[in-house]
């Protein structure tokens, strides 16, 4: 597991050892993310007060590899996870106001991003019942759309907020 402490002048996550400025690798990302989502599996029922459950492991296992997917590279800003009550998933992205979503909820998966401005930069709302030629094209397109701004969006990136 990686170790980062923040250096609470220059407000940089930096490696452990020195002061030397570092940023998350893709790999350190998905281990992160890995963990988040492991943790939100083993909610208790009732966790937001109702009848809220734990994250569905087929969606943490989907959601990690959606991440993969569009976190390709290193240095990017790293997600913020949500449970939703029915057992689903919300994976955000916020870097000064710009915004990728992915959620899994109720049997669809969605991408959305967002300009600062409140701008769409695009919306895609796929359904398990979609056939499998169209659903495989807009997933592929999805993903390349997230991975594009995700990049585009990560440009200003100073730090990234990965707990122990």
């Amino acid at each position: 597991m990686p170790e980062f402490t923040q250096d609470a002048e220059i407000r940089w996550w930096a490696g452990g050892a020195g002061p030397r400025i570092s940023y998350p690798t893709h790999s350190e990302v998905i281990v992160y993310a890995q963990s988040e989502v492991a943790k939100l599996t083993r909610l208790p029922r009732g966790w937001d007060g109702a009848e809220g459950r734990a994250v569905h492991t087929a969606v943490a296992n989907l959601a990690v590899t959606v991440i993969r997917a569009v976190s390709r590279g290193d240095g990017l800003a790293t997600p913020q996870f949500s449970p939703l009550p029915d057992g689903g998933l919300n994976i955000v992205w916020l870097v000064n106001g710009d915004e990728l979503t992915i959620a899994f909820d109720d049997g669809e998966l969605t991408f959305r991003g967002y300009w600062a401005d409140g701008r769409e930069a695009f919306d895609y709302q796929l359904a398990a019942s979609e056939s499998p030629t169209s659903g495989q094209r807009r997933l592929a397109a999805a993903l390349d759309d997230s991975r594009i701004f995700l990049e585009k969006i990560s440009a200003g990136v100073r730090h990234q907020l990965i707990s122990r």
